[in-house]
């Protein structure tokens, strides 16, 4: 009702003028609307406009506000390419590094709301380019899919199958993308990390199979070698066993078969 009645570009107005807690209150009131609102009932113009203030929300050091924010992002991305790419351009590219700091943070629930809305971001072309840049992220992104080590956990890393599942989606979604499978597969051991996120459930195995695919198409020169000496063959052929006896692994194998096919 809220949103039909003309919430949201009044709030919007409120975040471009008067003080600068009035126009934080409004923004996080914009955040709170765009959580539950299907996004296709909101105009594209207002919809478009309301990426701004809430990047400048999850810039601000107040955890329920960063995840409120978050959330809405991720809804907004969710409406389309047009949306992802302009969420990640908005104020110069301001979204990609904070919401890589969020990711990294200290609240367990803002890190994965940041991991689940830099995944929903890609392919938009600025988060593509900042992922392929330094390599190094692609494999932190695979590591936050795995579980932790004996030795990890000791040191407190705590495993999040949300965060997980988000990371390794960002993952097989951005390995179709120019220059990150090269990326990808430059940094130490990242075919064994797939290859074992093929063991891991078969959520896991259907973006696990789903990199591998992607990856074997746009750039096999670069993987096929690596993919092939960490056992992802054996490892895929697993995943189309499974699922000969559970259903729950079909999507899994369907990525599987065409990984497989691309070898």
């Amino acid at each position: 009702p809220l949103v039909s009645a003309g919430a949201l570009p009044a709030l919007l107005r409120a975040t471009r003028g008067g003080s600068k807690r009035a126009a934080l209150l409004s923004s996080h009131a914009v955040a709170r609307l765009l959580i539950s609102t299907n996004p296709a009932l909101v105009a594209d113009a207002t919809l478009l406009d309301c990426a701004g203030p809430l990047v400048r929300l999850i810039q601000h050091d107040y955890a329920l506000q960063q995840f409120e924010g978050l959330l809405a992002l991720t809804n907004l991305a969710s409406a389309g390419y047009e949306y992802k790419c302009h969420v990640a351009d908005v104020d110069k590219g301001a979204a990609f590094s904070a919401l890589e700091e969020l990711q990294w943070g200290r609240h367990p629930k803002v890190a994965r709301a940041a991991t689940e809305c830099l995944a929903n971001l890609i392919p938009a072309p600025k988060v593509i380019a900042e992922l392929k840049k330094i390599p190094a992220r692609l494999r932190a992104w695979l590591e936050l899919a795995l579980p932790p080590t004996p030795t990890e956990g000791d040191e407190g890393r705590e495993y999040d199958p949300a965060a997980a599942s988000a990371a390794a989606g960002g993952l097989a979604m951005a390995a179709g993308e120019e220059g990150v499978t090269a990326a990808m597969f430059s940094t130490d051991d990242f075919a064994e990390g797939v290859v074992c996120l093929l063991t891991l459930g078969p959520g896991m195995a259907h973006r696990a199979a789903a990199l591998c695919a992607a990856a074997l198409a746009v750039a096999p020169e670069e993987c096929r070698e690596k993919l092939s000496g960490a056992g992802a063959k054996a490892a895929l052929r697993a995943v189309l066993e499974c699922a000969k006896g559970d259903s729950a692994w079909c999507s899994a194998a369907g990525a599987a078969t065409d990984a497989l096919s691309a070898f």
